[in-house]
């Protein structure tokens, strides 16, 4: 998050995606994350499993079949285990990929319906513990 100044000069706190203008930014943003940040690297991962569990045929969506071992490490999340470190170097690898994915995943998380937001609230809520 950073801080934005309005019209008046008053100064609001905004979300860094807030001043995306086109793709390329969200691509080196989320690419950035996940490669740095553990916790978006362990969202990354359950939000486009999510994905896949829910798309039944083949449309684009989710992981690919090389990469199916995500879900295992999906799985592995969910049920509150951490990745190994030999896991996570390999997921590091993969996840920038799904960039795409991830970033209209990310779009309707925060431009969504409130009922949608306390779906993906208790994905986070995982995470946490």
């Amino acid at each position: 998050m950073f801080v934005k100044k309005n019209k008046k000069g008053e100064s609001k706190m905004a979300k860094v995606w807030e001043s995306f203008r086109n793709q390329k930014q969200w691509e080196a943003y989320l690419k950035e994350r996940i490669k740095n940040n553990r916790k978006a690297l362990y969202r990354s991962i359950i939000y486009v499993a999510m994905l896949s569990e829910m798309k039944h045929e083949h449309d684009g969506v989710g992981f690919s079949r090389p990469d199916l071992d995500m879900m295992d490490y999906a799985k592995k999340l969910i049920s509150c285990r951490k990745l190994t470190p030999e896991e996570e170097k390999h997921a590091r690898e993969y996840m920038p990929k799904y960039w795409k994915q991830i970033m209209r995943i990310c779009k309707k998380k925060y431009m969504v319906k409130p009922e949608t937001k306390a779906h993906l609230r208790t994905v986070d809520q995982l995470l946490v513990k």
